[in-house]
């Protein structure tokens, strides 16, 4: 008798025990930079990550694996502070079409953007190219994207915004001299990985640009300074790679 009584005190005080360690644990989400997602119970946290899983699983996992893990507070997500978040840089590189102009003629587009990715959802960067849209100009441009990261293929959206500016002078206009002008651009795309530091891009987008310039004209008192505005909207389709 004494013998069962001490064996079921001995299983109370057991699973109580192991009910108070569980109570204590924060379920995660972790983020690896694979694009898999694992749910479950942070074990230990030091040049590796050892875990649980919701399956009972004991997983580990290298610090250059991981992107970030977050924690599920009543049913809510938050970043943990202790959260892997590094910021990476990367090069963008894209060449496209931009379409829409009344000569129904399509213009080629080459850009290159340097930036960082400072979350798996938001990356900033500087872009420079080379457009020849009637002609030659070189746009500088801030380019801000947000990403809904996946697996193996992300869906984002981008805005870009800047200066472009033309290399020559603008014909039929008397003296006309190299202009610039403002530009900024819109659109959406997807991303698929190749592996954790390269991707392919696909985009389509709009972009309203102004270009202003200086010329002559004639008139009665001689030869007089002219401004004049010309509005380059475009419909965009670009491909890109991205290299981190």
């Amino acid at each position: 008798m004494k013998l069962l009584q001490l064996s079921i005190a001995f299983a109370i005080m057991f699973f109580g025990i192991q009910r108070i360690h569980a109570q204590k644990l924060d379920e995660y989400k972790v983020y690896l930079k694979n694009g898999n997602i694992v749910n479950g119970y942070i074990l230990s946290y030091d040049s590796t990550l050892k875990m649980q899983n919701n399956y009972g699983d004991i997983l580990h996992y290298r610090q250059t694996d991981i992107d970030s893990f977050w924690i599920c507070d009543s049913g809510k997500i938050r970043l943990s502070k202790s959260a892997n978040r590094t910021i990476n840089g990367y090069n963008l590189t894209e060449i496209g079409l931009l379409a829409g102009s009344e000569k129904k003629q399509s213009y080629l587009s080459i850009n290159m953007i340097n930036g960082f990715q400072f979350s798996k959802w938001f990356s900033a960067g500087a872009g420079i190219g080379v457009e020849f849209i009637e002609y030659t100009s070189i746009p500088l441009f801030i380019d801000l994207r947000a990403n809904y990261p996946g697996r193996t293929i992300s869906p984002f959206i981008y805005l870009q915004g800047g200066k472009s500016f033309l290399t020559e002078r603008v014909e039929n206009f008397l003296n006309a001299k190299p202009g610039s002008g403002s530009m900024v651009a819109t659109g959406f795309g997807l991303e698929w990985k190749l592996d954790n530091d390269n991707s392919v891009l696909i985009s389509l987008g709009y972009r309203n640009q102004k270009i202003s310039f200086k010329y002559d004209e004639w008139s009665n008192q001689g030869l007089s300074p002219v401004d004049r505005t010309e509005k380059y909207n475009r419909f965009m389709i670009k491909l890109g790679f991205r290299f981190r």
